[in-house]
């Protein structure tokens, strides 16, 4: 019996220790950016999106900070005339969106939108498959601010932006969308892919 004892000694610490062990495996408490002050609207436009053509989805995670690497080229490469979107509006958004904003979770979308700070994406760093399980998602959206302006007709009001969705390795897809506030509620009038990988 005696040679046995070190044995259950050993295992016994070992049962003592998996529960502190489990504890420092969780995922750390992670803090957002103080969020930039944005207009109801731009939440509403999200959520739009959001509801309009991800309705499965139960959960979404987007970087806090918004995407400002919009590329203009593709709006004018777009011929948004007929929308009523020029060159002078497309100057304009990529002036606003030079700079990125820091969201809150003001969104009213069907989908929870779970936003990653800055040091959170730190913390996951590249492994994103990781990210994904730990959220049970499959893929993260990173979203330009929309540009909001009014249209020569009276109270019209209309915005744009692009945004685009990673799932891994050659698995984005980028895409441009058109809003239109009607009936006092954003929605999405148009949306086009604009590339994919």
């Amino acid at each position: 019996m005696k040679k046995n004892t070190p044995i259950l000694a050993g295992i016994f610490l070992v049962l003592l220790l998996l529960p502190g062990c489990e504890k420092n495996s969780k995922q750390p408490e992670f803090k957002l950016d103080p969020p930039d002050p944005l207009s109801t609207d731009i939440y509403e436009i999200y959520s739009s999106l959001l509801d309009t053509y991800y309705p499965g989805l139960q959960d979404i995670i987007t970087p806090q900070q918004t995407d400002s690497t919009q590329d203009g080229s593709i709006a004018f490469y777009l011929q948004l005339d007929s929308l009523g979107i020029d060159s002078v509006l497309i100057a304009q958004a990529l002036q606003v969106n030079k700079n990125s904003f820091f969201l809150d979770n003001k969104f009213t979308s069907k989908a929870k939108v779970h936003l990653l700070g800055r040091e959170e994406l730190r913390y996951w760093n590249s492994d994103f498959q990781g990210l994904f399980k730990h959220y049970k998602v499959n893929s993260i959206f990173n979203l330009g601010l929309p540009y909001v302006y009014s249209t020569q007709i009276p109270g019209n009001q209309m915005a744009f932006f692009s945004y685009y969705t990673y799932c891994g390795p050659l698995c984005a897809e980028w895409y441009f969308v058109v809003a239109e506030k009607i009936d006092n509620h954003w929605q999405i009038i148009f949306r086009t892919m604009t590339a994919i990988s």
